[in-house]
């Protein structure tokens, strides 16, 4: 059976809950305050550089370093839980359609997925939501904050599964080598 874990020592931080009994999704907090800097800003800031493109195509681990170099990488809000799942089921963090329309606030990879393995990662299965800010001013998620949902699924695997790896070896993105 699924279930968050609590790791806040903060009795007014609110574990994600349903808004009703019908709803698909657990509405996520922000854990504290967190500014969610305006992608476009750093944007602008880049075209002002005189060389920002050496070339027009990159590899993977070239434009990673790139989006690091040039801070565009999301900001990881911290929730402030973890959760444990069946090991046929996964969670998907999906930002709230109001947050996404009214605010430009958007979650990168969405859905974001936790594995049922994560909680067995390094960090103990603290989860992080990345949100990339399309907007053109920076935003503040303010601690409480409902900006995304959690949504619990179940998968099925083919026939002729074979995972590459019998363990996961870290945390947020660590699944995701060569």
């Amino acid at each position: 059976m699924s279930k968050f874990i609590d790791l806040s020592r903060d009795q007014d931080l609110q574990m994600p809950q349903r808004a009703t009994p019908l709803s698909a999704g657990y509405d996520v907090r922000a854990a504290e305050d967190t500014i969610i800097p305006s992608v476009w800003q750093t944007i602008v800031g880049i075209a002002k550089m005189e060389t920002p493109f050496e070339k027009a195509v990159y590899t993977l681990e070239e434009q990673a370093a790139r989006v690091t170099r040039w801070g565009l990488k999301p900001t990881l809000v911290p929730v402030k839980f973890a959760i444990q799942l069946a090991d046929n089921e996964y969670c998907m963090f999906v930002p709230r359609s109001g947050v996404a329309t009214k605010n430009m606030l958007h979650i990168p990879n969405s859905p974001s997925t936790i594995d049922a393995d994560y909680i067995q990662s390094d960090n103990k299965g603290e989860c992080f939501v990345p949100v990339y800010n399309l907007s053109p001013w920076n935003i503040v998620l303010k601690k409480g904050d409902r900006f995304a949902q959690a949504i619990i699924s179940e998968y099925k695997t083919t026939g002729d599964d074979e995972p590459l790896s019998v363990q996961r070896n870290g945390g947020f993105g660590s699944s995701g080598g060569k």
